[in-house]
């Protein structure tokens, strides 16, 4: 059985606390430059989406090698890089789509969940969403700037709740314990005849 002891504890511990202040570096300068940190973000999606896309076109290359490429791979894999570059090439294209989109899908959802309540206490939710989308509609750069500081405010909360639950979580579950079975038993059997 594998024993877990207090030294593997100490480097999670810190590297939670360095995650955490992490998140709330980022999430205070996304509060502080909403603009900039909306290029940033842009850029840094741009680059997951290209490596998607080369992942997605070299397992086509190498499936073919043994017969069983699927050609929705590449067309995928070129996709990806496709709209990669238009994230790169276009951060300020994107960005003006954005509250658009959010706005539509807020209007969209709102209006379904209002047709699928029947009570007044339920539809209190529906409404406000579908009034913060209009509002994205019809004033989309300051909607999308304040959709940016509170995705920064999201993201510092997260980060204090890290480093607060780090340094407050319990020493001794660092302390030795034995993992649990796998559940496998041995069985013993005899023959039984029929006699």
């Amino acid at each position: 059985m594998k024993k877990r002891t207090t030294e593997n504890v100490l480097p999670r511990r810190l590297l939670a606390v360095l995650l955490g202040a992490l998140l709330i570096l980022v999430g205070v300068l996304t509060v502080l430059f909403a603009a900039e940190t909306s290029y940033a973000y842009c850029y840094l999606l741009g680059a997951g989406l290209a490596v998607l896309g080369i992942v997605r076109l070299v397992k086509y290359y190498v499936d073919k090698k043994h017969g069983r490429g699927w050609v929705l791979d590449a067309v995928g894999g070129v996709a990806l890089l496709v709209v990669a570059a238009l994230f790169v090439l276009n951060p300020k294209f994107i960005i003006s789509l954005l509250p658009y989109i959010l706005g539509l899908t807020l209007v969209a959802a709102g209006v379904g969940a209002l047709l699928s309540r029947n009570r007044l206490g339920s539809v209190i939710l529906p409404i406000l969403t579908v009034v913060l989308g209009v509002v994205f509609l019809f004033n989309p750069f300051e909607a999308g700037v304040v959709f940016t500081r509170i995705f920064g405010v999201a993201l510092t909360i997260l980060g204090i709740v890290r480093v607060i639950s780090a340094i407050v979580s319990d020493p001794k579950k660092g302390a030795p314990v034995e993992e649990p079975d796998d559940g496998i038993k041995e069985l013993e059997y005899r023959e039984i005849s029929d006699k």
